[in-house]
């Protein structure tokens, strides 16, 4: 490919990737955190000290899931540009 028709060719997809992927993971991470935040501020400092590892691993999934649900919603309009 990239003997065919060069550099430019090759990365053709390399803007459109990026245009999805960034806000993809920019809005993963900051939700992530920031739910974490919020869930732990409505938490005391004694009974964070003390959760099991039930109780902080459905904390940890919650907090993914609702980050997951933000990084699909931001990187749906690049997803029907790549179609």
């Amino acid at each position: 490919m990239a003997a065919e028709g060069g550099l430019k060719e090759l990365y053709a997809g390399f803007i459109p990737i990026l245009a999805k992927q960034v806000p993809y993971a920019v809005g993963q991470f900051a939700t992530n955190e920031v739910l974490h935040e919020l869930a732990y501020k409505q938490i005391s400092p004694e009974k964070q000290a003390n959760l099991t590892t039930l109780e902080s691993t459905g904390l940890t999934l919650g907090c993914g899931l609702g980050a997951g649900v933000v990084a699909a919603v931001l990187s749906h309009p690049a997803d029907t540009l790549l179609r």
